[in-house]
Formats: C-alpha cells, sequence, structure tokens
C-alpha cells in the first residue's frame, strides 16, 4: 500500500451498490496489517451509505492537501495509482528542493 503520503482516507459507499466492490477493497487494504505498518497515524475513516450516491474516497496528504475522487468506474488498482502519483510527485518535489531548485517546479502532470 502507499499510505506513507496520507494524513487521513475517507470512504464513503453504498454496501449493496455494485460500484462500490472498487472501495471496499481498497478499505479492506488499508485496513490491512501492511498498510497500518506503513503508516499507523493515518486515519482511515468508512462511512457506509443508504443512498445512490457513488462511491467517494476523500485523500488527506501530509501538506494538506485534500483530494476527493469518485470510484463509480474505478478499479482499486486506479485508486491506489492516484496516491502512487501523487505520492511521486511529492517525492520529486522535495528531492528538487534539496537541490536548491526553488519552486515552481515544471508540473509533469498536466
Amino acid at each position: 500500500m502507499v499510505l506513507r503520503a496520507l494524513s487521513k482516507v475517507r470512504i464513503q459507499f453504498n454496501a449493496f451498490d455494485k460500484r462500490s466492490a472498487s472501495v471496499r477493497e481498497f478499505l479492506a487494504r488499508c485496513q490491512s496489517p501492511l498498510a497500518v505498518a506503513e503508516n499507523p497515524k493515518c486515519e482511515v475513516l468508512p462511512k457506509v451509505r443508504v443512498d445512490d450516491q457513488p462511491p467517494v474516497v476523500e485523500l488527506t496528504f501530509l501538506n494538506g492537501e485534500v483530494e476527493v475522487v469518485n470510484c463509480s468506474k474505478l478499479k482499486v488498482n486506479d485508486i491506489v495509482s492516484i496516491i502512487s502519483k501523487k505520492n511521486l510527485q511529492f517525492e520529486s518535489d522535495d528531492m528538487m528542493k534539496e537541490a536548491g531548485v526553488k519552486p515552481p517546479f515544471l508540473d509533469m502532470r498536466k
């Protein structure tokens, strides 16, 4: 798992909605012993709903940045990939700062 860059994960889904399969799997991964060992301070907050809204994962990163992801059409690996890309961005930003390069950095996300 890639929880090391996260301070909080909010997962909202309807347990009976077939679109929620990926977020249920993501929740299981977030609560696994390996993920907890990687970042024991990361809060994982599941909320089971009974409405028709799509499953949502709200990611709060260590720098305070928040990203809300609609997961109705995503697979669990897509959710993990979003976190991995953001984590890689933070790591490369830190390396640039350590090398003496001042922001703004070239934004490769676009």
